[in-house]
């Protein structure tokens, strides 16, 4: 759906699909032989891989070389991911410990609020402008350049309309919302079966020697429910900002709109989960995809809704239609 260059499985060496067995050394006949043992299948459930070989079949095989020629349909929201911020804002850092994901929870609001948005760098506005957009996002912006700041006030003498968290540093005219994102932490196993957590994480860290501290865990259904409500928050106090192409009410259908030759191939993400049989007794995680059935809107109601993966075409009521 974000139009790659190539499609490919990205996988930790803990999950290589081609090594899923583990060896075991052990003594025989005064020289250690490689014994290959199968992993649990918790660790590497057959389930996922049987996935991947539907999407292959399904998706990648007859779609693959047209995917590769897609290009993302030009937005009109931006979020700038600040560098600046990440320097100089201080140690207040949200879920994820690294400097590139502090706008991921605002940006999911956006997504479940059906506002694509591109991710653009204090570069990004330093040599290109703001020109192609029409709202500008300022997630976790505690501090911002001089120019970047200039650049902004520019876009907003033209028209531009800046939203922004409660972390905002630079006096600007925003549309603000003050979302809590901190409790996101604590959406873990050890939190919620323990209630505690790692002081610090990072990749690294060996989790059998960490400082743990004490923490009220908060269940992955919570977390949903949370998010939701803060996307309805988002979506009612972005209402008449702007117009959008495809909209769906639910915050669990995820869209993304592509083009290529002249036709626009909409991609609808089915994001409603629930507990799984493998993960569900600690609930952090919602592993299980649950069907459902939605409703998309199109702005042009004039066009042709055809469904590529069943090869037929949809029934359009007054720019409606309903997707499985």
């Amino acid at each position: 759906s974000r139009a790659p260059r190539i499609i490919g499985y990205y996988f930790s060496s803990v999950f290589d699909p081609f090594q899923a067995l583990e060896y075991e050394e052990i003594l025989e006949a005064q020289k250690d032989v490689p014994v290959r043992r199968g992993r649990p299948e918790f660790e590497m459930p057959a389930a996922t891989f049987e996935c991947l070989a539907q999407l292959s079949d399904r998706v990648f095989e007859p779609y693959g070389s047209l995917i590769g020629q897609l290009k993302i349909k030009p937005r009109r929201v931006a979020v700038l991911n600040s560098y600046t911020a990440r320097v100089y804002g201080g140690k207040h850092f949200l879920l994820g410990y690294y400097a590139n994901m502090q706008p991921l929870h605002f940006y999911s609001l956006l997504a479940m609020a059906q506002v694509p948005a591109d991710i653009v760098f204090d570069q990004t506005i330093e040599r290109f402008g703001l020109d192609q957009y029409d709202m500008l996002v300022l997630p976790k912006c505690e501090v911002l350049s001089e120019s970047v700041v200039q650049a902004i006030e520019a876009f907003q003498q033209r028209g531009g309309i800046v939203v922004a968290d409660q972390y905002l540093g630079p006096q600007l005219d925003a549309v603000r919302f003050d979302f809590d994102f901190d409790y996101r932490a604590r959406v873990t196993a050890n939190a919620i079966m323990k209630n505690e957590a790692f002081a610090e994480w990072d990749d690294h860290i060996d989790p059998s020697n960490t400082e743990m501290i004490a923490a009220e865990g908060v269940t992955a259904k919570v977390d949903q429910a949370i998010m939701e409500d803060y996307a309805s928050t988002l979506r009612a106090g972005l209402t008449g900002m702007l117009q959008r192409e495809v909209d769906c009410a639910d915050p669990t259908v995820l869209t993304n709109l592509c083009e290529a030759g002249g036709v626009d191939y909409l991609f609808v993400i089915n994001d409603k989960r629930d507990y799984d049989d493998r993960v569900g007794e600690y609930r952090a995680v919602l592993g299980r995809v649950v069907p459902q059935t939605a409703t998309i809107t199109l702005t042009n109601r004039d066009v042709v809704a055809y469904d590529m993966l069943r090869r037929t075409r949809l029934a359009m009521d007054n720019g409606k239609l309903n997707v499985e």
